[in-house]
């Protein structure tokens, strides 16, 4: 009588570890390798050599080697290697942008202006935006929004990053009051008006950067001061 013991075949698995060193493998993603074309039988897992620590799918574990062999009716191959690789997640980095309100609130933010902040500046990474922390809704930049947080990652050639908080301040844009001035002509039908004596009359006394005139309601033309 012929008995033809199975044969196991050594192979490796490669994930993306979970941003503590850690990489949960799924053992049955490597079983076709192990047992080869045509190859039949049932795939036993063990922690190490000695077969004194069975394991099972999904394996929590930093990189090392694990082992396999296969059971086909009465008979078990030997034990092979299956090395684990658990790669490190790319690094991003928690970002804020403050743009002006463009109106009832909102504001246009570019969002690609941020990538060289989430990247730190490191090549080759791939940025994309959520608007949640489960990343299960992706914003196409640009972003129209009121002020709020937002999430990014960044991707490599095989692991994304965990998600970080990116802040979108919208700036409110400064009340501007209509005013008016008279003066006495000066004999030739006109008057030297000092305009930014109705600086605090137009800002109604708020402290900010800078007052602009204007000749035209689309504030195309400026006007000098006085």
């Amino acid at each position: 009588v012929s008995v033809t013991c199975p044969k196991a075949n050594p192979t490796s698995l490669e994930v993306c570890d979970n941003g503590n060193g850690r990489g949960t493998f799924y053992l049955e993603d490597a079983e076709s390798e192990i047992l080869g074309p045509g190859g039949n039988g049932i795939v036993e897992w063990y922690r190490n050599q000695n077969r004194s620590g069975p394991i099972s799918s999904p394996y929590d574990s930093p990189s090392g080697t694990i082992y396999a062999r296969v059971l086909e009716g009465r008979c078990r191959s030997a034990l092979v290697p299956v090395t684990l690789k658990a790669n490190p997640l790319p690094s991003a980095k928690a970002a804020l942008s403050q743009v002006c309100e463009e109106k009832l609130g909102l504001a246009l933010f570019k969002l690609t202006d941020l990538i060289s902040i989430i990247t730190n500046n490191t090549p080759n990474l791939k940025v994309r935006f959520f608007e949640d922390p489960d990343l299960l809704i992706e914003i196409v930049p640009p972003f129209l929004t009121g002020s709020a947080v937002i999430y990014a990652t960044v991707s490599n050639a095989k692991c994304e990053s965990l998600p970080v908080e990116v802040t979108l301040t919208v700036i409110p844009s400064p009340k501007a009051n209509s005013v008016g001035d008279t003066l006495c002509d000066s004999g030739d039908g006109t008057a030297l008006f000092i305009l930014s004596k109705l600086d605090s009359l137009i800002t109604g006394g708020i402290k900010t950067d800078s007052v602009r005139y204007f000749e035209d309601s689309l504030g195309k033309i400026p006007l000098p001061d006085p």
